[in-house]
């Protein structure tokens, strides 16, 4: 019998955890967990000063400037990045032969974007849904819920 190793990926834009399992009867593994503090953080918290102040383009007003991106988002965007980096690699070491990617749907989304040939080959499936609260043993009973 010739053993497939799935990796698991739970994620959303602030952390991920990567678990492992060699068949469909054996038990998860958490193989890898990361977490992106400047992602959990409220944007204000993340800005390093106030936003600059600009003039109306009529009268003599003045007013903040609002920055062009939201920190916070930017910083899961970020994450989501190396977390595709990390699994493009992982592929190309081929250490995995599947994988199954669970996230809520704007991440699941960027992370499909994110796969190089070698790693998109081997998904078998993709959920979105945000799982990052769960246990591995809860996230293997789920799992077995949906692909018994």
């Amino acid at each position: 019998m010739v053993l497939q190793r799935t990796w698991f990926v739970v994620a959303d834009g602030a952390q991920a955890r990567i678990f492992e399992t060699e068949d469909a009867s054996s038990p998860f593994r958490e193989v890898e967990r990361s977490l992106s503090a400047d992602a959990r953080q409220k944007s204000v918290n993340l800005n390093s000063d106030r936003p600059g102040r600009t003039f109306d383009s009529h009268g003599h007003g003045r007013h903040a400037m609002q920055p062009g991106t939201d920190p916070q988002m930017h910083e899961k965007v970020q994450f989501v990045d190396r977390l595709g980096s990390r699994l493009n690699e992982a592929a190309l070491r081929q250490a995995f032969d599947r994988l199954v990617l669970i996230a809520p749907p704007r991440p699941l989304g960027q992370l499909r974007r994110k796969l190089n040939r070698q790693a998109s080959d081997r998904v078998t499936a993709e959920i979105d849904k945000d799982l990052t609260g769960l246990t591995g043993h809860e996230i293997q009973e789920y799992m077995d819920g949906v692909h018994p």
